[in-house]
């Protein structure tokens, strides 16, 4: 997350951390001995950290390793596999060859450090770098299903670590639970399982560190080997749902941007990227009904190119199509988002304004006619729209709005083009 530059941290806290536990002034020799592991011990965890997220970031091309099986594979291999070993060859040889570890002890004191610097990159490098990272998905109640999560995930494995004791009947229930915690937790993100992951082992931690549970044992070295095999074990299936996780949203993801695109498409009118029939009929139906609940009327304004069949005539269609495009797009700038424009079909448009009363309408309409009549289309000379328009009234259907904006829009035809008419009816 941070980068490369962030080597000195590390190898200071190590440093620190061996030369507090074995330093001795009792003489020169101890004091150099001391420093020496120290230093062995900051340079294994500068290559175990630094190093191996610089290889993992590199051969992943990311920064956050757990979306691909692939990448998952390749920081298990540096990250778990490889950098703790490391770790581990350096800090035990280093305090083995200085004296510090007797060598009878080495094997099963390198045993423990490798296993626990494996979990512990299993377990807090997934933590951390979910929490630092913004989650790729929006998910409802998010924060408040964690909580859920965490607690129930805490209270099950302290039962079970012998921590606390639950009454047979509500094990049983919390048992009975875990199907819909699971489907919870499949559908909450990444982080959500990561940070149940570290709960239950730090619980499990905890609880044979007080001596509970199923790792306690009369040998402390066995005891935190089980202990950290068990969280090992458990990361691993932890690490899965996290891949299961990841894939489930990113399908949901995909499968929503491909409705959003297909409904896109079949709204859409592909030339002039105004909406087509199917969406003018659902959106006027829609303020029909909220015109009922308001009685706030709105405005349809029909809209027809002048002598377009001349214009394809003389020009061609792809002049005509250009015509078209242009329209579309400088009607798109005068009208409001909450507005609708739509090709009805051919050189003619409609354009629904929400919420209007007949003087608006009308300036409106008026504005878009010079705006067209004054706009230049390139090659083609002279183009001016007609326009009808109408306002909603109570009682109306769908057909009785566009033939009464038709009515009016026949009107501006007939009195020489290039005009602005309200229905008769108005």
């Amino acid at each position: 997350y941070k980068g490369s530059r962030i080597w000195p941290g590390v190898f200071i806290g190590a440093f620190a951390g061996n030369v507090w536990a074995y330093f001795s002034t009792e003489s020169i020799g101890a004091i150099l001995s001391a420093l020496a592991a120290a230093s062995l011990n900051g340079t294994g965890d500068v290559i175990c950290c630094v190093l191996m997220a610089r290889i993992i970031a590199h051969k992943t091309q990311s920064s956050y390793p757990f979306t691909d099986i692939r990448h998952y594979a390749t920081f298990c291999l540096y990250g778990v596999l490889i950098g703790p070993l490391i770790s581990a060859l350096f800090g035990v040889g280093g305090l083995t060859g200085f004296g510090f570890v007797a060598l009878q002890n080495a094997f099963a004191t390198l045993l423990t450090w490798y296993v626990g610097d494996a979990v512990g990159a299993m377990l807090f490098a997934p933590l951390l770098l979910s929490w630092l990272r913004s989650e790729p998905f929006e998910i409802p109640n998010r924060n408040i299903r964690l909580l859920i999560l965490s607690a129930y995930s805490v209270v099950v494995t302290a039962t079970l670590f012998d921590l606390i004791s639950l009454t047979q009947p509500h094990f049983l229930l919390a048992m009975l639970l875990s199907p819909i915690a699971f489907f919870t937790l499949m559908h909450n993100g990444q982080r959500s399982v990561f940070t149940v992951q570290s709960l239950v082992a730090a619980t499990a931690v905890y609880a044979t560190s007080t001596n509970n549970g199923p790792f306690v044992s009369g040998s402390n070295v066995q005891s935190l080997v089980e202990l950290q095999l068990f969280i090992a074990a458990f990361s691993l299936v932890m690490f899965l749902v996290a891949m299961l996780v990841f894939q489930q949203q990113s399908n949901s993801h995909q499968l929503q941007l491909k409705k959003n695109e297909l409904e896109e498409l079949y709204r859409r009118d592909q030339l002039t990227k105004a909406w087509n029939r199917y969406r003018i009929t659902e959106f006027i139906e829609l303020e029909l009904a909220r015109f009922e609940r308001t009685r706030r009327p709105f405005g349809i304004i029909m809209l027809d190119i002048d002598n377009f069949k001349a214009i394809n005539d003389k020009y061609g269609h792809s002049v005509g199509d250009s015509v078209l495009v242009s329209t579309s797009a400088l009607i798109l700038e005068h009208i409001r988002e909450a507005d609708l424009l739509g090709r009805w079909g051919g050189e003619e448009f409609i354009i629904v304004i929400t919420e209007t009363d007949k003087p608006s309408l009308v300036l409106l309409a008026n504005k878009i006619r010079q705006l067209i009549d004054k706009h230049e289309f390139g090659s083609c000379e002279g183009i001016t729209v007609s326009l009808g328009l109408t306002l909603s009234r109570q009682g109306d259907t769908l057909m009785q709005l566009i033939d009464r904006a038709d009515e009016a829009l026949y009107q501006s035809k007939s009195l020489g083009k290039n005009q602005v008419s309200t229905s008769a009816t108005d």
